[in-house]
């Protein structure tokens, strides 16, 4: 990887992490009022499984990972805007349309479950809709496809997997994810063309 590209992945990712991280704690600190969205009937069924964490924690290393991965300079451009637009786009929605999910009480003892305690604290739970994780996984996916299909491939059903993470951890109500996945789909046609 050039120079440039290496400064343009770094700017990406501190971008995509101020930007969650700020949007948090904003929205914490204004103590943004709550609204409402729409939760699915069975959604209350699923099972709080704290286990999954490792896996929901891949999230990162999947977005970050086409950076340094993909080799065409052009399809390296469409990710890095395809990022940006989807990036500015959540935040926007995140900051006019504030929802809080209500998490489980983390129980348990030891180093792992005080690791979820203090990510629950520290991240509050204002930033949900629509799911970044999911936008920034499809659209790694996606772009990867685009240059390696096999890789592309099995990086679609690694988020998948860390999808389902997602509701079973509760970071996420699964609206968040599918118009995370519809906003991936969007912003991915539309740079593409």
């Amino acid at each position: 990887m050039n120079k440039d590209r290496l400064k343009i992945s770094i700017k990406v990712f501190i971008i995509w992490t101020l930007a969650f991280v700020g949007t948090k704690f904003f929205n914490g600190l204004i103590k943004a009022p709550s609204h409402s969205i729409y939760i699915f009937p069975f959604e209350n069924n699923i099972p709080y499984i704290p286990e999954f964490f490792p896996i929901y924690f891949l999230a990162v290393p999947l977005v970050i990972l086409p950076l340094f991965l993909i080799k065409n300079k052009n399809i390296f451009n469409q990710m890095v805007k395809a990022y940006l637009i989807t990036i500015i786009t959540t935040i926007v929605i995140l900051l006019i349309y504030p929802i809080k999910l209500v998490r489980p009480l983390v129980e348990g003892t030891g180093i792992y479950y005080s690791t979820i305690q203090f990510f629950y604290k520290i991240l509050p739970a204002y930033t949900i809709f629509p799911s970044l994780h999911m936008s920034l996984m499809m659209l790694s996916s996606l772009y990867i496809r685009k240059e390696n299909k096999k890789l592309g491939n099995i990086l679609l059903i690694s988020t998948l997997i860390i999808a389902i993470s997602i509701l079973l951890v509760k970071t996420h109500y699964l609206i968040d994810l599918i118009v995370g996945f519809i906003l991936s789909l969007i912003v991915y046609k539309i740079v593409s063309k």
